[in-house]
Formats: structure tokens, C-alpha cells, sequence
């Protein structure tokens, strides 16, 4: 009885090359047998299996010497297969009650009587082979990967005699002696595409920060100050929002927040006791303009207020850095305009923005327009997850981009024209995107779709601003426009920008802003039933790995070295900005009794802070500001008080709202007293000191090697069971 695992095979079309992901294996643990290859079932260019049955009597043993030219995958088909060629399917036999087993987070199959395990090509079965005349031999290459769609991957290669047309015919020896040699090949050859520790990628790097590096922390408007409906403050969309029910987890509100209205005095003496020198807040825009308009009126109250954060921050020694907008938008625009779909609310942000720099400007040298237009763009008006929650991802979600991108134009426009000489600011947007990897990198399908991923993410509002041509990437223009067509519209979903605007709009950042949290395994995906929208529009699928540790967001994986690689694109593909990173941070539950020592933060902040060291010192990232999300817990959007993002905790059942410093806070106070990890200091030590357990690392390496060598003992009593019984 025999097992056969299913695997796809090209038969025309030449090799594409491949990036090395293993090295050959000492030769202990290379070992010569024989298959018999059976097709199973034929299957053409465009991704359809033949008829069951239709190819089912053609059973034969091919001879190495000629073998298929190059591995197939299903996802990238079209790229790498002449059209009208096809590929076979394969089975390669293992007798009854052969087990191969690896890590069981990532891999593990039981063979068993009659069992069949199939590795279909979109579940990430791949297998390559190259002939070896010399030697007479052939290297049979697998890739597997875990069929849940997870993103471990494991290189092996293994030799293969010379198929001489015969029928597998494995001694008990000879099996014993491959059993063996394929679990000296995990001991030996296994490969971590996007595991939690790889010692090139993951080492620290001790070192300091330039000289004038700028370390922050930040907080937004509605998160932090309450105080909702006092002093003439108008209504936002959150309020309506929060005030909703099913809106927000426990149907928490902003209320009262943290009450930062009437204790930012406490704020800064927080601050400063951390040894911070600059500040990220936002302004309130229904606080300044109850009703968002100039014509409305001016609240005063609201001025004042933050009037006295800005004097209380100088007076500290701490720098303000503002940002106009995040996302509580009067709610008087929404039920007039309909909120950011409608382009009349570019005029009201420019008077917006105009009196906070005449009011404010004299005080304030960095300013940021936006926060995050993504996640106001794609959460408030396509899955309705955020306020005002509109669910329209086919329309809204591009309008509401088109109108964000030309306010921010003019707001910078008008700052550069009126008020950049006599202030001598600085002002620009901050965007955020999570780092997105292929989950093959030797698929050009799945390499592009990461690229799409980011061009969507980031680069839909990267683009128009920071490349030299302006207007959207021509992978959402292209795409969207032919998803449009097909769907029977006259012109694209995605608006277009007249050539003024493109002008107008481009070279509109005096610096990057960027916030980032964590990574995406990205696989190519093409489906014409899906509904449109932006999600779909990309064509591609979104997964994580399962190594990377999870946070309390559901969305938030820990991987450091994600934010490296982003950094590294910015710089390649944006001219090379200065990089200020507005916002890094990691989420915890929120528990009884709460979490004060908070090492998972602390381990969050050293890999992510180590990463930016990296990038400005080996990639030559020009990264002038690193901001901690958060300076203290808040009122978390749509999941309310339950997950805390803080260097401090605060009591949100405690009508006083106590703020206390988490051991976060201590760590992140070291690092900015020391400008980094410089060797010597207190805080390299303990950083070294916890390094493998947050990242792993050789503690980590050794571990695994000691699992190999338990499962690599077993695999030699299972061989020489076999030869001894001779089964």
C-alpha cells in the first residue's frame, strides 16, 4: 500500500530562477532511491484540471535523465507556462505507515493506510528539478507549506538515483536509511522564510541614534481629552459614533477618555519625567469649530485650551508637534456633505488649518495635516468599522482619498505661502502600512501582489505626493479601471486628478510620516466572482505566520525587522525623504489586575527601536524621529477601553482617572537618556539580556536543535526496527 503526495510539475517552458532559500546538505544526509512517478491527472495553462479520469490509465515511470523542465506554480501560471502548454500532476509514493513529521506549528503529516495528502499548487506545493548528468542523478527540490494557508515554509533537497522504469521497491533498510536522511535533512537544511528569529535579520545591534534624533510619544484629540460636550464644543463623528450602540466594544465612549482636558498639566509632568523633548498631539477640529466652519464661529474655550497645552509643553522644554486631523470630523460636515466623499470640505480644512497656523504657528514648528487617511478612508467609509461608518468600499473609500489628498494639498499650500517664512515650520502627512511579504519570493505572482499590496496601502497616498510624476500608482489605476469596465461602468471607480491637480498635489511633504505596527504575508489572488471593492481590488489574500507573536489587536503581529524593510522602500521609491515615525507601538488586554510590567511592550520597543538603528546606519535611511504609541492608555477606537496601548496605565473606572508608569516607560525613558544602546550603558546590558527571549536567537537555535536531534534519535529506532523486522 502506498501514499501519494500530489505535486505540480511543468512539462514545457524554461527554469525561472530561483533565490536560494537552503544549501545542499552535508552527504550524510543525501541518499539515492527510487520513485515511480504516476500521473494522476493533467492540467492545463489556464489553471483547469482535465477530465477525472481522462489521463487516469496513462500511468508511467519517467527517466531522470529528461526530466520536466521547470517547477509550476499555480499562482503565477500565465507568467511561466507558453500559451497551450501543460503541466502534470505527479504522485510520489511512500509505502503504508511512513511518517514524516517537523516542527507541529508548522508542518506534520501522518501517513497511514490509504491516506492521501495532496499539496495543491495554491496551497504552496512546489516542486523543481535539475538534472545533474555527472553524477547521474537528479535533485528532486520540494517546497512545503502548511495546507491551513499559514506562511511556514521549508526547503529540502534531496538526490535521486536514476529512474530506470521500475516500480518503487524499498528494502526495510532502505527505507529505515531514507527516514533517516529526511529527518537529517530538517536537522540539517530547514529554512525560516518569515520565522521569528533569523541571526542575519534578527541580531541586536547595539549603537546611538544621530545627535539630533527626536524621541516622542504621542496621543490623539478624542482618545485622550473627554470633556465631549463642555465649553462649546461641538459634536464629532465619534461622538455620534461611539454614542451608537454596537459600535464600540462595551459600548465604551470618549466621554471622559482620560480626561486629558483637565489634567494635561499631569500630562507633561509625565513627559518630562520620562526625559521627552517633543510631543505628538492633535487638535480637536469641533473644539476650535463647533460646527466646522469659519462662518460657525470660533470657540474660544477651545482656542484657550489649547493655547495652555502648547505654553505648558514650552515651558517644560518639550516641542509640540501638531496634527490638524485625526479622524473626529465636526459632525455638522458629515450630515451637510456627507463628510470626506464631498470635495466642499476641501475649502472648510484650508480655513481650518489657516487659523490654527495664524493662531497657533508662533509656537509650533511641526505640523502634520492628516493622520492615517487609510484607515479614515478604508474603515469609516468601506467596511463602516470606524466612523461615520459608511459601508461603500467600492466608491466611498477611493472618494473620500481624492478629497483628503487635495485638503492636504491646500493646507500645505497655504502654510508654504503665508506662514512658512516668518514661522520657519515644517509641515507634512503621516500615512501608515503594515510591511507586506510575499509568501513565495520566488513567485513573481506572489511578489507582485506584495507590491500591490503597498501600492494600495501606502502608496495610494504616497505616490500622489512623494514620486517624482505625481497621481495615483498605476497598479490602482490600471486595475480599478479594468474592474470597473468589466463591471459595466463608463469610467473607473477610482477618480482621476486633472493635470493641475497632479501639480498641485505633488511635492506637498516636507517630510515622511509614518506610522507602522506590524507585517502581512501577501499571496496572489484573482477572483471574478468577488464583490467589488477595495479590499478585492487588489487581488491578492492576506495571512500572517504562525511564529510571530500576536498582541491584543487582533491585527497586530510582532515583526520588527517589517519595519526595516518598509523604511527601505520608502527610501528607494520616494527620493529619499526624511523619515519622522509617528507612531510604534504594541497592545495589551486590559486585565485585572491591570499590567504594569509590561515586558511584551518592552520587547516590542527594543526589536522595533533596534530595527531603525539598522535602517539608518546599513540602509542608510535618513529616519530623524521615533514616536512610542502611546504616552498613556486611551480610549482605542472601535474596541473602546479594552485594549491598552500606554507606557502608563490609567484607571478608567476611577472617576480621577490615576495615570501609573508602566515598566515600558522606564525602558523607553533609558533609551532616550542614552540616544539608543550604546555599549557600555545599563540599558545595552539589559537589552542583551532579554534578546533571545523577545527575539530568540542562539538560546532559541539551540532549543530547536535539541528537538531535532529527539526526533532524529526516534527516527533511528524507527530504522532499525525496519531492519531488523524487515518490513
Amino acid at each position: 500500500m502506498s501514499l501519494g503526495m500530489s505535486v505540480v510539475l511543468s512539462r514545457a517552458g524554461p527554469s525561472r530562477p530561483r533565490r536560494e532559500q537552503s544549501t545542499f546538505l552535508p552527504s550524510a544526509c543525501l541518499l539515492p532511491f527510487t520513485v515511480r512517478n504516476e500521473v494522476l491527472h493533467e492540467q492545463t495553462s489556464d489553471g483547469q484540471r482535465g477530465k477525472p479520469g481522462r489521463l487516469g490509465s496513462h500511468t508511467s515511470t519517467r527517466n531522470n535523465t529528461n526530466p520536466p523542465a521547470a517547477a509550476m506554480d499555480a499562482r503565477d501560471r500565465d507568467t511561466t507556462t507558453p500559451a497551450g502548454a501543460t503541466s502534470l500532476v505527479y504522485a510520489i509514493n511512500f509505502p503504508r505507515g511512513f511518517s514524516l513529521a517537523a516542527d507541529k506549528r508548522s508542518l506534520e503529516y501522518f501517513f497511514g493506510e490509504l491516506t492521501q495528502v495532496t499539496i495543491n499548487p495554491g496551497e504552496g506545493g512546489v516542486v523543481e528539478w535539475s538534472p545533474n548528468p555527472e553524477a547521474g542523478k537528479c535533485e528532486l527540490r520540494l517546497k512545503y507549506r502548511t495546507l491551513s494557508r499559514t506562511s511556514w515554509s521549508l526547503n529540502q533537497k534531496w538526490a535521486l538515483s536514476r529512474l530506470k522504469n521500475t516500480q518503487l521497491k524499498m528494502s526495510g533498510t532502505m527505507l529505515s536509511l531514507l527516514t533517516t536522511s529526511l529527518l537529517l535533512g530538517f536537522t540539517c537544511g530547514a529554512v525560516y522564510d518569515y520565522g521569528a528569529y533569523d541571526r542575519t535579520r534578527d541580531n541586536f545591534r547595539p549603537g546611538t541614534f544621530p545627535d539630533d534624533f527626536i524621541w516622542s510619544t504621542a496621543t490623539a484629540s478624542y482618545q485622550i481629552e473627554g470633556a465631549w460636550n463642555v465649553d462649546g464644543k461641538g459634536e464629532s463623528i465619534w461622538d455620534r459614533f461611539s454614542h451608537t450602540p454596537g459600535k464600540v466594544d462595551r459600548g465604551d465612549t470618549g466621554d471622559v477618555a482620560c480626561d486629558s482636558y483637565n489634567k494635561y498639566r499631569e500630562d507633561v509632568q509625565l513627559m518630562k519625567a520620562m526625559g521627552l523633548k517633543y510631543y505628538r498631539f492633535s487638535l480637536s477640529w469641533p473644539r476650535i469649530f463647533p460646527d466646522g466652519t469659519v462662518a460657525g464661529g470660533v470657540n474660544q474655550a477651545g482656542v484657550d485650551y489649547y493655547n495652555n497645552v502648547i505654553d505648558e509643553l514650552l515651558a517644560n522644554g518639550i516641542t509640540p508637534m501638531v496634527t490638524l486631523y485625526h479622524w473626529d470630523l465636526p459632525q455638522a460636515l458629515q450630515d451637510r456633505y456627507g463628510g470626506w466623499v464631498n470635495e466642499a470640505l476641501v475649502d472648510h480644512f484650508n480655513d481650518y488649518a489657516d487659523f490654527v497656523f495664524q493662531t497657533f504657528g508662533d509656537r509650533v514648528r511641526y505640523w502634520i495635516t492628516f493622520n492615517e487617511p487609510w484607515v479614515v478612508c478604508f474603515l469609516g467609509y468601506g467596511t463602516g468599522g470606524n466612523a461615520p461608518g459608511i459601508q461603500d468600499p467600492g466608491n466611498s473609500t477611493y472618494l473620500c482619498g481624492h478629497t483628503i489628498l487635495k485638503a492636504h494639498a491646500e493646507a500645505w499650500n497655504t502654510y508654504d505661502t503665508t506662514y512658512r517664512g516668518s514661522q520657519q515650520g515644517q509641515i507634512s502627512i503621516t500615512l501608515n502600512c503594515d510591511w507586506p511579504e510575499p509568501r513565495d519570493p520566488d513567485s513573481p505572482s506572489d511578489v507582485a501582489a506584495a507590491d500591490r499590496y503597498i501600492q494600495f496601502y501606502i502608496g495610494w497616498f504616497a505616490h500622489p505626493i512623494y514620486s517624482t510624476g505625481g497621481d495615483y500608482p498605476a497598479a490602482m489605476k490600471d486595475i480599478i479601471r479594468e474592474k470597473s469596465l468589466a463591471e459595466g461602468l463608463q469610467e473607473s471607480r477610482l477618480p482621476q486628478f486633472t493635470p493641475a491637480e497632479i501639480d498641485r498635489i505633488k511635492g506637498t511633504g516636507d517630510f515622511f510620516g509614518l506610522n507602522h505596527y506590524t507585517a502581512r504575508i501577501i499571496q496572489n489572488r484573482v477572483d471574478p466572482t468577488d464583490t467589488p471593492g477595495y479590499s478585492n481590488d487588489r487581488n491578492l489574500s492576506e495571512s500572517t505566520a504562525p511564529e510571530w507573536p500576536r498582541a491584543a489587536s487582533e491585527w497586530l503581529y510582532v515583526v520588527p525587522w517589517g519595519l526595516r524593510r518598509l523604511l527601505k522602500f520608502i527610501k528607494l521609491n520616494y527620493g529619499d525623504p526624511d523619515v519622522y515615525i509617528t507612531e510604534n507601538g504594541r497592545s495589551d488586554h486590559d486585565e485585572q489586575p491591570p499590567i504594569t510590567e509590561d515586558a511584551d511592550r518592552i520587547c516590542y520597543y527594543m526589536g522595533y527601536i533596534d530595527e531603525v538603528l539598522k535602517a539608518i546606519e546599513v540602509d542608510g535611511v535618513k529616519v530623524r524621529a521615533y514616536t512610542a504609541w502611546s504616552l498613556m492608555d486611551n480610549f482605542e477606537w472601535s474596541r473602546g477601553y479594552t485594549e491598552r496601548f500606554g507606557l502608563h496605565y490609567v484607571n478608567f473606572t476611577d472617576p480621577s482617572r490615576p495615570r501609573v508608569p508602566k515598566e515600558s516607560a522606564g525602558f523607553y525613558s533609558d533609551i532616550i537618556a542614552n540616544n539608543g544602546f550604546p555599549e557600555g550603558a545599563d540599558v545595552t546590558t539589559m537589552v542583551r539580556s532579554r534578546w533571545e527571549g523577545c527575539r530568540g536567537g542562539p538560546a532559541g537555535w539551540a532549543a530547536a536543535t535539541r528537538v531535532n536531534m529527539g526526533v532524529l534519535g526516534l527516527s533511528a529506532m524507527v530504522a532499525i526496527t525496519f531492519t531488523i523486522f524487515k518490513v
